[in-house]
Parts: structure tokens; C-alpha cells; sequence
């Protein structure tokens, strides 16, 4: 049995091609992007909200009514007045076409700030007032 010996072609020319590799890393790119999961509406405000067993409802251009601790009032991340709370509040019912509105209140708050709330709500033309809470661990 006799073996030849195996030849190798030398190429002196040799050199990585880069458009698979660039392809691979643009995908994964997308995926990473894609997968990303975004935060709250209400990051820029400071609310430490009471727990609840019960989950939170998926959000649709809802109307979002924050309350701070300095008793801030924001509605959809935008500062407003105590005083022209209930006007625009009722723009943003009539703008949105939703009537739903989700309160966010510090759970330090007496409870009269937020009823004084929920009542203007209803006045500017709230027909549901929900109060976000987060769950307990």
C-alpha cells in the first residue's frame, strides 16, 4: 500500500471576509433591540406606590393622573396647577377620546388629597377612575 503524500496549494492571497461577520452582528443588533423592554411613562416623576395583589391593567393612551409627595399634580408626565387641574383634565378626556382615568398617588398622601382629586376627575368628565398600585412580592 503505498500513500502519496498530500499537496497543499499555497495561497499567499488569504484574508477574512468581513460581510458575513457584519451581517451576524447587524442581526444580532435588531434582536437585542427588538427584546428590549421599555420602562414606565412616569420615570421622570418620584411616586412610591402602595402594594396590591391585584395586577395592572395594559395601558392604551390612558390618562394618567400622577400625585407626589410635594402634592405635584402631573397628568400624562406634563406639571399642572391645582387651580387649572379639572380644565386640563377635561382637554385631555376630549383629545384622547378616553374617559378612564388611572390615578398614581404617593402612598404618603392623606386620603383627602386624594378624593379632592378623584372628585375633580369625575367633574372634568372621568366616567372610570382607576388607582395604580404595585403588586406585593
Amino acid at each position: 500500500m503505498k500513500f502519496r503524500p498530500k499537496y497543499r496549494r499555497e495561497n499567499k492571497d488569504m484574508f477574512l471576509e468581513l460581510t458575513p461577520l457584519i451581517d451576524v452582528v447587524f442581526l444580532l443588533l435588531i434582536f437585542f433591540m427588538v427584546s428590549t423592554t421599555f420602562t414606565d411613562i412616569n420615570t421622570g416623576i418620584n411616586i412610591t406606590l402602595p402594594e396590591s395583589a391585584v395586577k395592572e391593567l395594559p395601558q392604551e393612551r390612558e390618562v394618567i393622573v400622577s400625585i407626589t409627595k410635594q402634592k405635584n399634580i402631573y397628568i400624562n408626565r406634563k406639571k399642572v396647577s391645582n387651580e387649572n387641574f379639572e380644565n386640563k383634565l377635561s382637554d385631555k378626556l376630549k383629545e384622547l377620546k378616553k374617559y378612564n382615568v388611572i390615578i398614581k398617588a404617593d402612598k404618603s398622601l392623606s386620603y383627602g388629597i386624594i378624593v379632592e382629586i378623584m372628585s375633580k376627575a369625575k367633574d372634568a368628565g372621568a366616567l372610570e377612575l382607576d388607582i395604580a398600585t404595585d403588586e406585593k412580592e
